[in-house]
C-alpha cells in the first residue's frame, strides 16, 4: 500500500508539473487583446484618435491611412460595454486625445458579450485590461488556458508571432480579408438571423447610462465623439431595413447628439460601397478597407476640432 501511494504521489507531481508547464506555454501565445493594450501603453501620449467596435472596424479601418495618430482598439465580437471600459480606463493617460469613434450597429445597445455565443472572450478583457464582465462573474477555473482550450473557439486567438507583430505594426488593424466568395442573399439572411438571435440579448438602459457617463468625461475634455455606422452589403442592409431594427438606435443617437453634441458617421447604405468590396455579408475585403479608411480620413480631417 505504501508503494502504491508513493507511486501515486510521484505521478501526481509529474502531472502537476506538466500542467504548470503547459499553462505557462499557452500564456506566451500572443493574442489581439495583448496587442491592443500594448498599443495603448506604448503610444498613450501620442494617440489622437481611437476607433472601437467589432470585427467590422477591426478589419475595416487601417490607422496608418488616417492623418491623425490613431489606434484601432476594435476586436471580434467586442460589445459596446467593453468599448466604453477600455476608453474609460485609459482616458487619463491619453493626454493628446482628440476624438473617439464608436461603432454602432442595430444591435449595439442590446448586445451583451457575456450572454452571447462568444462569452468566453470576457476572461481576456479581465486578464488583459482588468475589466470585470458585464453580467457574469469570473470563475477561478476560467483563468486556466487548458480549461479554455476545451472551447474550440479559443484556438482562433492563438496566433503566430508574425501575425501578432503585424497587428502591432498596423496599429491594431486586423487586415481586410479576401477570403470567402463575397456576399450572397443566403449569407445576408443568415447573418441577420444570427445577429437577431445571438446579439439582441440585453436591455439597453444600462449601456445608455454607461455611455452617457463616459460622454460627459469626453466632452469635458473637448474630445470629439463620433458614432460610426459601417457599410454592409446590400443583402444584409435589406434585411435590417425590412425589420426596422435601426429605429430605436437612431432615437438613442439623436438623444446623445442633442445632449452631448456627438457626430454621426453613417455609411450603412453608402452607394460607394458596392458588394464587390465585401468578402462576406458584413465585412469589407482588403480593397473595401482601403476605400473606407480613405473616406473616413477625409471626413475626420474636415470635422475634428483642432
Amino acid at each position: 500500500m505504501k508503494l502504491f501511494f508513493k507511486r501515486l504521489a510521484i505521478f501526481s507531481s509529474f502531472a502537476f508539473l506538466a500542467f504548470i508547464i503547459f499553462e505557462y506555454l499557452l500564456r506566451t501565445f500572443p493574442n489581439t487583446y495583448d496587442v491592443k493594450q500594448k498599443l495603448i501603453t506604448k503610444n498613450s501620449s501620442e494617440i489622437e484618435v481611437i476607433f472601437t467596435g467589432t470585427s467590422h472596424v477591426f478589419s475595416g479601418i487601417r490607422p496608418k491611412g488616417i492623418d491623425f495618430n490613431s489606434v484601432n482598439l476594435a476586436n471580434n465580437s467586442q460589445s459596446l460595454y467593453y468599448d466604453i471600459q477600455i476608453v474609460k480606463r485609459n482616458l487619463d493617460y491619453l493626454k493628446n486625445l482628440k476624438a473617439v469613434v464608436f461603432e454602432i450597429n442595430f444591435f449595439t445597445f442590446n448586445y451583451n458579450l457575456d450572454l452571447g455565443p462568444e462569452y468566453w472572450r470576457n476572461i481576456f478583457y479581465y486578464q488583459t485590461f482588468g475589466i470585470e464582465p458585464q453580467t457574469d462573474k469570473v470563475n477561478l477555473v476560467d483563468f486556466s488556458r487548458l480549461y479554455q482550450l476545451k472551447r474550440n473557439e479559443i484556438l482562433n486567438l492563438l496566433q503566430s508571432q508574425e501575425e501578432n507583430e503585424l497587428y502591432y505594426k498596423e496599429l491594431g488593424f486586423g487586415g481586410g480579408e479576401n477570403m470567402g466568395k463575397g456576399p450572397t442573399q443566403y449569407a445576408g439572411d443568415k447573418k441577420f438571423n444570427s445577429f437577431s438571435e445571438d446579439y439582441v440579448n440585453f436591455k439597453s438602459a444600462f449601456l445608455i447610462e454607461e455611455l452617457s457617463n463616459l460622454l460627459m468625461q469626453l466632452t469635458a475634455r473637448n474630445v470629439d465623439v463620433y458614432f460610426l455606422q459601417v457599410p454592409v452589403s446590400s443583402y444584409l442592409a435589406d434585411n435590417i431595413n425590412d425589420s426596422n431594427s435601426l429605429d430605436s438606435t437612431k432615437n438613442i443617437l439623436l438623444g446623445f447628439k442633442q445632449k452631448f453634441g456627438t457626430k454621426d458617421l453613417n455609411y450603412f447604405e453608402d452607394s460607394r460601397f458596392s458588394d464587390d468590396l465585401f468578402h462576406d455579408a458584413d465585412h469589407l475585403n482588403c480593397k473595401g478597407a482601403e476605400v473606407f479608411t480613405k473616406i473616413l480620413n477625409q471626413k475626420l480631417k474636415e470635422t475634428i476640432v483642432e
